[in-house]
């Protein structure tokens, strides 16, 4: 895990649960391999929102 390699926090914008609503959106089968890593690989439950501002530019 990229954790264990560098020893600091590592944040991930996407998951596993993402790729599965990517998917039914799409109407695309979800594979059993994929929901079973969703239930394995869940989002933590304690999550933090960062402000928008300086993320965007007007282009």
């Amino acid at each position: 895990m990229a954790q264990e390699q560098t020893g600091r926090p590592v944040f991930f914008d996407r998951g596993v649960p993402d790729t599965l609503g990517y998917l039914r959106l799409s109407g695309l089968p979800i594979p059993e391999h994929a929901n079973a890593a969703a239930r394995r690989f869940r989002y933590n439950p304690r999550v933090f929102v960062a402000p928008l501002s300086g993320y965007f530019c007007a282009g």
